[in-house]
């Protein structure tokens, strides 16, 4: 497929799992940040009311646990997201399919993650282009993973086979993709922008209100969640009708 037609049915996909992405968002993206929001209104709070040695270290605990906390459950939303693009293609799919199914592949899809840091970090301390050549290689190991149920290495082996030959059209439809993201992420980046200029000049000048110490935070998270809830899927949809149509053409037991 061209990029205009795997776009289309990616943006096709977004609205027909709209329900169950917006509902995983909400309580497994928004709330996690919101929380986090708020810890930190409530911590800047106490410690310029200058709060002693243990009360600071409780603080930080209980900052270390939520933040564990909101990264396991945004994983997993990410694991949901990757679950209803591969497998819920006809619709019908419940909430509770999405969850369970996504949690089937937590462990082996956190490792994959792991070894790819750990593998591209490696190659771009060498070189920078090594690490570009081979972050698209491996671009689809996560949807190998998933729908061919393969272990780790095998999945980065054959994400490596389906772009071989075709390294420059994958990495050109995620850079078309990238330039629509970055598009429509600028919508939201301007008002973002603004209000960030407007609570660095609040500091600066000394004068701190609730509007630039709270009320344009929240604005600005809110802007930042519903950046996400629009490209995140879109991103994750348009990589598995890549993954399906360069699949279809190589073969499973290449």
């Amino acid at each position: 497929m061209r990029f205009g037609e795997l776009f289309g049915k990616s943006w096709q996909d977004y609205k027909n799992n709209f329900k169950l992405i917006l509902k995983a968002y909400w309580w497994l993206y928004a709330i996690p940040f919101v929380i986090l929001f708020l810890f930190g209104i409530i911590v800047k709070g106490y410690l310029e009311g200058n709060g002693g040695l243990s009360g600071n270290i409780i603080v930080a605990l209980l900052n270390i646990v939520l933040v564990i906390g909101a990264f396991f459950l945004i994983y997993w939303f990410y694991l949901i997201l990757y679950y209803l693009s591969l497998y819920n293609e006809k619709g019908g799919m419940t909430f509770k399919q999405a969850r369970k199914g996504g949690m089937t592949y937590f462990w082996r899809f956190l490792g994959l993650s792991i070894v790819l840091v750990l593998a591209l970090f490696g190659l771009s301390l060498l070189l920078i282009i090594p690490g570009i050549i081979f972050s698209v290689y491996w671009i689809f190991s996560g949807y190998v993973l998933m729908r061919e149920n393969t272990r780790i290495t095998e999945s980065m082996k054959r994400s490596k086979i389906i772009v071989k030959g075709r390294w420059w059209r994958v990495f050109g439809n995620f850079f078309l993709l990238g330039i629509i993201i970055f598009l429509i992420s600028l919508i939201f980046i301007v008002p973002n922008w603004m209000i960030t200029i407007y609570s660095v000049s609040s500091m600066v000048s000394g004068e701190t209100s609730l509007l630039s110490a709270y009320i344009l935070p929240l604005i600005n998270l809110i802007l930042q969640l519903v950046v996400s809830l629009i490209t995140t899927p879109l991103l994750i949809f348009f990589g598995k009708n890549l993954y399906l149509d360069l699949r279809t053409s190589v073969g499973k037991d290449n």
